[in-house]
């Protein structure tokens, strides 16, 4: 075995009855210099500091470009809502909007709200088996009458799949 570029020799071996280690005759247990600082070289040094440097430098990178884009879309979903706020609340005691109440969207069938006159083509979509999932919804905002020929949905669409990427999952969280 080596360790530090030097060889660990040992040999034993286990009696058969269990009680310990048996140590032949001549047989001894040589474990490599503990490591110091003078056994550290420059250039081992130096390497280290690299690798280990390099890494963090990468791992920092990838957080701060995953927290950024998440920032992103914390920040960017409120802003494209504006666009629905109009037709839209996310309040559940807010009524009389033209448009449905969006809390409690995500797994809801199309067309279903109560208190809510949709158009007969969402509903029968609702009646079809139309859920609102991230893919559903995505394809509806999208183009609405292209999804659901016959809704009513006054021109707002998200032609952007990254804006409509960034809304969903806003989305997802403010409309539990």
């Amino acid at each position: 075995m080596a360790h530090g570029g030097q060889r660990i020799e040992f040999c034993c071996h286990a009696p058969r009855d269990g009680s310990g280690v048996e140590m032949p005759q001549g047989c001894s247990i040589r474990p490599a210099p503990p490591v110091t600082r003078a056994s550290v070289t420059p250039a081992l040094f130096a390497r280290r500091v690299r690798r280990y440097f390099g890494l963090g430098l990468a791992l920092a990178v990838a957080t701060l470009a995953a927290l950024a884009a998440a920032g992103a879309q914390t920040l960017e979903g409120p802003r494209l809502f504006q666009r629905c706020y109009a037709c839209h609340s996310l309040d559940p005691a807010e009524r009389g909007l033209s448009g449905p109440n969006l809390r409690g969207l995500f797994g809801r069938r199309a067309g279903t709200l109560e208190g809510f006159d949709y158009s007969p083509a969402l509903r029968r979509a609702g009646a079809r088996g139309l859920l609102w999932t991230e893919e559903t919804l995505d394809r509806f905002l999208e183009d609405p009458e292209e999804f659901v020929p016959g809704a009513r949905m006054g021109g707002v669409w998200l032609r952007d799949p990254a804006e409509r990427r960034a809304l969903i999952q806003w989305l997802k969280e403010a409309a539990r």
